[in-house]
């Protein structure tokens, strides 16, 4: 299953791009919202690590964008953010994140809210 990992920071696709690669994922990029929307509307793409804050299309945006729009499967979201109060995590939930994990985080975290995703996914599709 790929992960699109999206965000405007070349360090951190990078940075995401490696852990969750080292950790036997494959992994596809998009450098904001928009990119993200149509990589997934190509059908391939069923779990997104993305951050809040982008030019052209934030990840809230592209939070309800996917939840709006007739896709050929459920795709679990993960945001990825510094936007971590309380507030914002309500905010996130309520316009589909299935999940919400603050920067900076601890990569075995984030590789475990991946993986769950995926376990969620294929439970879905069964």
């Amino acid at each position: 299953m790929k992960v699109l990992v999206v965000d405007d920071s070349e360090v951190t696709l990078k940075l995401i791009s490696e852990i969750l690669t080292t950790a036997g994922l494959e992994v596809e990029v998009a450098r904001d919202g928009l990119q993200a929307i149509n990589r997934i509307r190509e059908g391939e793409i069923r779990l997104i690590v993305s951050d809040w804050a982008m030019p052209n299309m934030s990840g809230l945006a592209l939070c309800r964008a996917v939840r709006t729009e007739p896709l050929p499967g459920y795709v679990y979201i993960i945001l990825l953010t510094s936007h971590a109060t309380v507030e914002d995590r309500v905010a996130g939930l309520s316009v589909g994140a299935d999940d919400f994990l603050p920067k900076p985080f601890d990569p075995a975290e984030l590789i475990a809210r991946v993986r769950a995703g995926v376990r969620v996914l294929t439970a879905v599709q069964k």
